[in-house]
């Protein structure tokens, strides 16, 4: 290029100068700014972002022993859990409820006894049922506590036979089952045997209702050989059709010893029911059963660690996926969670990654309207301490980072930019911002950012201001970042 005049020199050297500026500037915004991804690339194409489970830690209390034995999630910030904690002393009832955040333990059920076990949970988003036992160091019977949203209130059961598993229809068509059936109409109990099979015991293990008139529950009963003094024990499948309780043949892929605990299922053709098998000289295997609104099937090739193995609990989110959970005992004779998934087409393990405790078990699997998964039970640590286990499956979101205004800026105006990196596998974010603290006032809050930044309403000035992020899938979220401050000038 030719310049003619020295005019036009001092306006090229002018030009040259503003683009140095202006390439330094990009330099190093581009070293200290977040950097902004189409979030959509992650979530569709990266298979990282294939949900995945994860460990979420879970509430305890002072004592050395706790397990949660049941779960209901309802959504991505609604799950309640139920079990038992204990010391030195008696068994007390242990209710957790997910937040979206963290798990907290929730007191104000009234249980009436110094020993006390919760066993099954049942919710939707306005009501919470929680079935378990209670004694009183002579006599034991077991219990109903139902939250109305606002109070605990108790539900008398004077059935003393066990109680093991809890289906709410309605406030007023309750069934809760063990060594009997019982059921609630809003007023009394009615008990049910259980229908005569076996010459031993009877027992249900859980239950699961598509109606009011379309109903089953799962367990087992045991025979007992008087000349040969061999117990068998069987699955027991009974159907209520809105009059009476019938038992319906189920296989038992094993002579001896077949056990259902847990029954599940998204139709009245499409029902899972799974547990645990074993026999002489055989391992524990977990075992599980289709029913396709003729006849029930046993799956095959169930065996994950050709050790032992179980499942406790089954949920299924539609026909070509479901969940059932247990344990099994890997190489080295540790106890790790089972996790078995059916794809439509054949039943696999999913390994869950939680390695950090001596043993691992998972009591039960539930998911919400969002069909992310949660499962609980219980690990010991290497200490013999026993804790809570919470999990999650879901896809894998990132805490954010890079966080603009930077921690102790002075922000020029009252609505503040508030900038940070996209989150791998997000899809949209949420802010926070409290005033004077952590824990302040709340300033300002968005909850569905379609991009990694924000600019906040007009805040007042003369305060310190405190802020985080997060990422998210649809209900579910990551982590929230840390915490940032800026200042308004008074």
């Amino acid at each position: 290029m030719f310049w003619h005049n020295a005019r036009s020199r001092k306006r090229q050297k002018r030009w040259l100068n503003l683009m140095r500026g202006l390439v330094l500037v990009g330099l190093i915004w581009g070293l200290s700014a977040p950097v902004h991804a189409p979030n959509m690339a992650y979530a569709e194409n990266s298979a990282s972002c294939a949900p995945a489970w994860t460990l979420i830690p879970s509430a305890n209390t002072d004592s050395p022993g706790h397990v949660l034995n049941d779960a209901v999630a309802l959504s991505a910030n609604d799950v309640w859990a139920v079990g038992t904690y204990w010391g030195l002393s008696d068994p007390h009832a242990l209710i957790e409820h997910w937040d979206g955040n963290q798990w907290q333990i929730i007191e104000g059920a009234d249980l009436n006894a110094p020993i006390s076990e919760l066993g099954a949970v049942d919710a939707s988003p306005t009501d919470v049922w929680i079935l378990g036992s209670v004694h009183d160091g002579v006599t034991g019977s077991a219990a109903l506590e139902h939250w109305d949203g606002v109070s605990w209130s108790s539900i008398p059961i004077t059935e003393t036979t066990g109680v093991n598993a809890l289906k709410v229809i309605s406030d007023t068509d309750i069934w809760a089952v063990g060594g009997k059936i019982l059921h609630w109409d809003g007023a009394n109990w009615t008990t049910t045997e259980i229908p005569l099979i076996g010459n031993e015991s009877r027992t249900l293990n859980s239950i699961h209702a598509f109606a009011e008139n379309d109903i089953w529950a799962v367990g087992f009963f045991s025979d007992y050989d008087e000349v040969n003094d061999i117990e068998t024990v069987s699955t027991l499948t009974l159907h209520y059709d809105g009059t009476d309780w019938q038992i319906v043949p189920s296989p038992n892929p094993n002579p001896t010893w077949n056990v259902l605990a847990s029954v599940h299922g998204t139709s009245p053709s499409d029902l899972w029911a799974v547990g645990q098998s074993n026999g002489y000289k055989i391992n524990t295997r977990p075992l599980i059963l289709h029913w396709d609104g003729v006849a029930w099937s046993s799956a095959t090739n169930l065996n994950p660690s050709a050790r032992e193995d179980a499942l406790s609990d089954v949920f299924a989110t539609s026909l070509n996926r479901a969940t059932a959970v247990g344990y099994y005992t890997n190489a080295n004779n540790h106890i790790r969670p089972l996790v078995m998934e059916w794809d439509g087409t054949a039943w696999t393990q999913r390994d869950t990654g939680t390695t950090k405790f001596a043993s691992n078990t998972f009591k039960a699997v539930s998911a919400g309207a969002d069909r992310v998964i949660w499962a609980v039970g219980a690990s010991t640590t290497y200490t013999s301490n026993e804790i809570t286990l919470s999990e999650r499956f879901a896809a894998p979101i990132a805490k954010p980072s890079n966080l603009l205004p930077a921690k102790g800026t002075v922000a020029p105006k009252t609505r503040v930019k508030l900038d940070w990196s996209d989150a791998q596998c997000a899809t949209r974010y949420e802010a926070v911002v409290r005033q004077d603290s952590k824990n302040g006032v709340l300033a300002d809050s968005a909850s569905n950012l379609a991009a990694s930044k924000y600019k906040t309403i007009a805040l007042p000035k003369g305060h310190t201001y405190y802020w985080r992020a997060r990422g998210c899938v649809d209900d579910v979220c990551g982590k929230w970042s840390k915490w940032y401050n800026f200042t308004l000038q008074p």
